[in-house]
């Protein structure tokens, strides 16, 4: 399966949970803080812990990570991530420096949201460093006000140049966050 096919395939997946979390929005009710979900200027920022672990779930690792990011509608936000990980011992440690667009769905304090990330992973010496692309969806769960709870699920696979790309989908890694963020 090329990469067109792999990437529309995965866009595909994050259109389908979005319309599924769509569906489930009438079940919760209107938050008090929903005039204050983010708008065009609006930033937010964000702390979680975070993982990975490669396509068959068998080796990975955790990390903190935060973010900050600029909404250019109601709806897009672009961010940058930052991520650190010890790998098991205090002189393994990796990193990524990751930007990502994202899209959200709803208006209401459920806002599940789906988008893409491109970057740079490195590390120590058991880490090379590589560019790293991928998809992502997730949920947010805005609690009150401009605060919220977040879960982000990925799949992103690593490359040193482009050609290398197509043969990179079928050894990238899943990642996950849950973290906490605000909006200003």
């Amino acid at each position: 399966m090329n990469i067109l096919k792999k990437t529309a395939l995965t866009l595909s997946a994050s259109l389908v949970l979005a319309s599924l979390a769509t569906a489930q929005q009438s079940r919760f009710p209107a938050s008090a803080g929903t005039g204050d979900l983010p708008r065009a200027g609006s930033h937010e920022i964000t702390f979680s812990g975070s993982g990975e672990s490669d396509r068959d779930f068998d080796n990975g690792s955790l990390s903190l990570e935060g973010s900050w990011g600029w909404y250019t509608s109601d709806r897009l936000l672009f961010s940058v991530r930052q991520a650190l990980s010890n790998l098991g011992d205090s002189r393994s440690w990796s990193g990524a420096t990751l930007a990502a667009a994202d899209y959200h769905f709803l208006d209401g304090p459920l806002r599940p949201f789906a988008g893409v990330n491109l970057g740079l992973r490195y590390g120590g010496n058991d880490v090379g460093d590589d560019f790293a692309m991928g998809g992502q969806v997730g949920l947010k769960y805005y609690l009150q006000g401009n605060a919220f709870v977040f879960g982000r699920a990925d799949y992103s696979y690593t490359f040193d140049k482009v050609d290398d790309v197509n043969d990179a989908w079928d050894h990238g890694r899943w990642g996950y966050a849950f973290g906490v963020g605000l909006n200003y």
